[in-house]
C-alpha cells in the first residue's frame, strides 16, 4: 500500500484529534470513531476521509445528531430550524401567580426532534406597557436608565424572571389548621403569596425540550403598585363584608363609620393592615404586558448555527383584594389563556 495506512488502526494528533477504525490510503475509510479537538465526537461511517453514510455526532456543548451525512456535512433539511412554545403564545395571570413555560425544538418536517439535547436556551424578561389604570405608577427617572431589549412587539424594559415554590393555592384544605384554614368566597379562593427566589435563566434542552416551571415576573423599582381610591369599589362583591343593618334607634356614627379623609388613607397605606397585606405583593411585577424572550444561546454554535428566538406574552392583572387578604378565581391559569 506505498507505505500507506490501510486496515484497521488508531491515529492520534498533536491539536488532540484522535481517529480510531478503518484505513484506506491513508485516509479514515468504513466504520470509525473520530475525537475532535474540542472535545465533539463522531461514530460513524467515513468515505476517504469525510464523513459519509450514517453517523452519530455529539457537539461539544451537548447537542447530538443521529442520521444522514454527505460529504462532509450534515444535510440542511437535517438541522433544527427553530423552536416554538407547547402551548398559548400569550397568557393572562394575576400579580403574584406563577407560570411555567415549555419550548420544543422543531425539525423541519414540524415534528419534534427528539435527538436535541445539550442546546442551551435562555429566558429574559421585560415590561412592554403598564396598564392605563391608578394601580400603578411608572417611575420615569428609574424607567428611563432600565436596559432595554427588542422583541417584535416592541422595546421592553428588562426586569428578568424568578421562581417560588410550586404551591401557592390554598388547595389542601384539609392539611390547613383550623384557625389558619382561608375562607373561600362564591368564585374566588384566598392564596399566599411566597418570596420569589433567583431562577437560572440558562436550560439545556433533553430530547428536544427545555422547561421552566412556576416562575414569576417579580418586583422591579421602577414600577409601583398603588392603592386607588376606588379600590373598595373594584373589589369583589363576594369579598366585602355586609354591612350590618342598623335599626331606627342606632347610635350615631363613630369615627370608624364615617368615610376615611385623604389623610388617614395615606396613613394606612403605610402603617395599617392594608401595607401588611401588600408588603409580599410588592415583590411581584406590578400589573401589565410583559415578554418572555427564549433564545439560542449555544457556545460553540452547532455548525456555527443558532435558532431564532421565541417570545411569550405574559399580561398580569391587577389582582383582587378583601382588606388584608388576596383573592384568585377558582380557575386555574390555563383556563384564561389567549387564543
Amino acid at each position: 500500500h506505498l507505505h500507506k495506512r490501510h486496515g484497521d488502526g488508531e491515529q492520534v494528533w498533536a491539536d488532540g484529534r484522535k481517529y480510531e477504525g478503518g484505513w484506506v490510503s491513508d485516509k479514515p475509510h468504513g466504520h470509525g470513531n473520530m475525537t475532535f479537538a474540542d472535545g465533539s465526537t463522531y461514530d460513524g461511517q467515513f468515505n476517504h476521509g469525510m464523513k459519509q453514510g450514517q453517523g452519530t455526532y455529539v457537539h461539544c456543548t451537548g447537542i447530538t445528531y443521529s442520521g444522514l451525512w454527505i460529504h462532509d456535512e450534515i444535510p440542511p433539511e437535517e438541522f433544527a430550524c427553530g423552536m416554538a412554545l407547547v402551548g398559548a403564545s400569550e397568557i393572562e395571570i394575576f400579580q403574584g401567580e406563577p407560570f411555567s413555560i415549555e419550548v420544543a425544538v422543531l425539525h423541519s418536517s414540524g415534528d419534534v426532534m427528539e435527538g436535541d439535547s445539550g442546546r442551551v436556551l435562555q429566558t429574559k424578561a421585560g415590561l412592554l406597557s403598564p396598564p392605563a389604570d391608578k394601580s400603578t405608577k411608572v417611575r420615569p427617572e428609574l424607567a428611563d436608565t432600565a436596559p432595554t431589549f427588542t422583541t417584535p412587539f416592541g422595546d421592553v424594559k428588562l426586569v428578568n424572571l424568578a421562581e417560588v415554590t410550586p404551591r401557592t393555592r390554598q388547595t389542601d384544605y384539609e392539611d390547613i389548621p383550623e384557625k389558619e384554614r382561608p375562607v373561600s368566597r362564591s368564585g374566588y379562593e384566598y392564596i399566599r403569596l411566597p418570596s420569589p427566589q433567583p431562577t437560572t435563566t440558562d436550560h439545556k434542552t433533553h430530547c428536544g425540550h427545555a422547561s421552566w416551571t412556576n416562575v414569576v415576573i417579580p418586583g422591579h423599582e421602577m414600577l409601583e403598585v398603588v392603592d386607588s381610591e376606588d379600590e373598595e369599589v373594584e373589589q369583589t362583591e363576594e369579598a366585602k363584608p355586609k354591612a350590618k343593618k342598623k335599626g331606627k334607634n342606632s347610635p350615631a356614627p363613630g369615627r370608624k363609620d364615617r368615610s376615611a379623609t385623604p389623610d388617614e388613607r395615606d396613613r394606612w397605606r403605610v402603617q395599617g393592615a392594608r401595607a401588611e397585606r401588600d408588603k409580599d405583593l410588592l415583590k411581584f411585577g406590578a400589573p401589565g404586558t410583559y415578554v418572555v424572550q427564549i433564545s439560542d444561546v449555544t457556545e460553540p454554535r452547532f455548525f456555527g448555527r443558532v435558532l431564532e428566538p421565541i417570545y411569550l406574552k405574559v399580561n398580569i392583572q391587577r389582582i383582587k383584594k378583601s382588606s388584608t387578604k388576596y383573592l384568585v378565581p377558582k380557575s386555574p391559569s390555563l383556563s384564561r389563556k389567549v387564543q
